[in-house]
């Protein structure tokens, strides 16, 4: 007979497997959000003294850890965001063609 223990890691061990890391980061944040939404409507003030205290944790580490984390998993999405970007910036500023006189 397997104890709850067993069982809910064993379910836990299969969700990593069958799926990707987004699928799993995605969960993750949907439970981090839970959390905060949950401790920012009992005790709004300690709530904003932890988020404080946690986003100057080491540097920024959070933050920074985030970010770049976004950036490795769509990095294609925002490569072709950039590239649609300064692909459209010639439509912008239109060059002025004008003529050299050359003095040779």
């Amino acid at each position: 007979m397997k104890t709850i223990y067993e069982v809910l890691l064993n379910k836990f061990i299969s969700f990593l497997e069958e799926n990707k890391l987004s699928d799993i980061a995605t969960v993750l944040f949907r439970i981090l959000a839970s959390v905060f939404l949950a401790l920012g409507m009992s005790n709004l003030p300690r709530t904003i003294q932890t988020l404080r205290l946690a986003l100057l944790f080491h540097d920024f580490f959070i933050p920074k850890l985030i970010f770049s984390s976004i950036l490795v998993w769509n990095y294609k999405y925002i490569f072709k965001c950039f590239r649609s970007v300064f692909a459209s910036l010639p439509d912008l500023f239109p060059k002025e063609e004008r003529e050299v006189e050359n003095f040779l």
